[in-house]
């Protein structure tokens, strides 16, 4: 079996000021395995993939201001986190 590469997308795209939450969907990560999905200016959150190696987190936030933002994805290699993925929107 192929190895796949882990990607995320982010709904709505793009993120129109004053949303309240918006969803990140994760696929090709390791199966029932942590995920820390990380905004940089907000708390990293903790969760899990499912058995074929997805998640779909909603992250609760209001998005005030306008411009390109970003989320990463890191999986624990070694004891250390490794960033595997990064999604970019852009908040209008």
């Amino acid at each position: 079996m192929p190895k796949t590469t882990p990607t995320m997308t982010v709904a709505p795209s793009p993120v129109p000021v004053g949303t309240t939450s918006i969803t990140v969907n994760g696929t090709g990560f390791k199966p029932a395995s942590l995920v820390l999905v990380d905004f940089s200016h907000l708390r990293a959150q903790e969760v899990m993939t499912d058995a074929d190696g997805n998640f779909t987190h909603v992250h609760n936030y209001t998005w005030s201001g306008t411009g390109n933002a970003g989320v990463n994805a890191y999986i624990q290699k070694q004891g250390d986190w490794v960033k595997v993925a990064t999604a970019t929107f852009t908040v209008v």
